[in-house]
């Protein structure tokens, strides 16, 4: 497993060693130089990403500790876009911000945690979202990589989520942005100078809290993590004027709430076996409150638009659980016996409401307005 090893040789002092996932690790212990056949050159801060040689894999490991000093928003899209060759997709064609390894499609990717494949298989364009405090380390695979991350042309994110260890440990955060430090989006304009859309009343705010603690519920056998996570968005937009008169786009105020949780559990049945159990939750709740839009006189060619009469809320729930068992045993020197199982639910589900109190559900594919439903 990943994490920070103490090795000794002989009842010597111990050498502090740090191993990540998929790179090789070494320690060099003096002895008798006539037999030395390589020299390794060990960084020793825990900053510097080393060169894997015995690997023809393009890779990029960035741990929890690296992400915390870096200034990127706290999500795995934001991550990947660190390693080499990678951009962000398309935001506004339904592509959901994904990032594109190489020039390949942001549908070509692969998503794994703990060994698990986590990706959406329907459209390619989804995977489960892992709370992001809970994550240990991100390996980005942006080529060379193995048969055992199949079905990807693209690159291949790999998470390992944190862990208990025999030391204690416990804590908790938010994270906030406050609506008074969002910037809006600029307005747009004919260069006649009639206004195409007003985005200045557009803003939005999010905070996220969660609580952690890990440890040992037998020393050396048996450990545990857990964390909670409530994350909550709010956000409005006010469509803008199309030709300086007519309204482009929805009035809305839209709140998005996401109760997350994620369990680890380690157990080292013997030195050579081992069993991992992962679950996690990446469930999520939107409400959007559809309003009029009240524009000023028709002859004004910068009519300000204002919120109006309430129309009616439309409800999406998404998301599911995932749960991840692996086995690991070192049979022998040079035979290691790997087993997983995991099974992950994704669900979609919205229906909207009236302000005259009709639902209607969401059914098969749209194609006209129903009643009592927002457009």
């Amino acid at each position: 497993p990943s994490g920070q090893y103490q090795v000794s040789r002989n009842g010597g002092a111990p050498r502090t060693v740090n191993v990540n996932v998929g790179t090789s690790a070494s320690i060099d212990f003096s002895g008798d130089a006539t037999t030395l056949d390589s020299v390794v050159v060990t960084a020793s801060s825990g900053a510097v990403n080393p060169i894997d040689v015995s690997s023809v894999e393009s890779t990029t490991i960035l741990t929890a500790e690296q992400v915390a000093k870096i200034p990127v928003p706290r999500n795995i899209t934001s991550v990947a876009l660190l390693a080499p060759g990678t951009v962000r997709g398309a935001t506004n064609a339904g592509f959901g911000a994904l990032p594109s390894f190489g020039g390949s499609s942001v549908a070509e990717n692969q998503y794994y945690v703990n060994g698990f494949n986590i990706t959406n298989t329907f459209k390619n364009l989804a995977f489960a979202q892992v709370p992001f405090e809970a994550i240990a380390e991100t390996q980005v695979k942006t080529g060379g990589y193995g048969a055992e991350f199949g079905r990807s042309t693209g690159g291949v994110l790999n998470m390992i989520t944190k862990r208990g260890t025999n030391e204690f440990q416990a804590g908790g955060n938010i994270f906030w942005t406050p609506e008074s430090l969002t910037e809006t989006n600029p307005d747009l304009y004919y260069n006649d100078g009639r206004l195409i859309s007003d985005n200045s009343k557009d803003n939005g705010w999010g905070a996220t809290a969660s609580v952690w603690a890990g440890g040992a519920l037998i020393k050396d056998k048996l450990f545990a993590y857990g964390l909670i996570q409530y994350g909550k968005q709010g956000s409005n937009a006010y469509p803008g004027t199309l030709n300086g008169y007519t309204s482009g786009g929805a009035n809305l105020n839209t709140d998005i709430k996401r109760p997350q949780w994620l369990a680890k559990i380690d157990w080292q049945i013997t030195d050579n076996h081992s069993l991992e159990f992962t679950g996690f939750s990446d469930e999520s709740k939107t409400q959007d409150d559809y309003y009029t839009t009240v524009f000023g006189t028709q002859a004004s060619p910068n009519r300000e638009p204002t919120r109006g009469v309430y129309q009616g809320t439309d409800y999406n729930e998404s998301g599911g659980k995932s749960f991840v068992a692996k086995y690991t045993g070192y049979i022998t020197d040079n035979f290691t016996l790997s087993a997983l199982y995991g099974h992950g639910e994704f669900s979609r589900s919205n229906y909207g409401v009236s302000a005259a109190g009709t639902t209607q559900e969401y059914t098969g594919n749209l194609t006209g307005p129903i009643a009592g439903c927002p457009i």
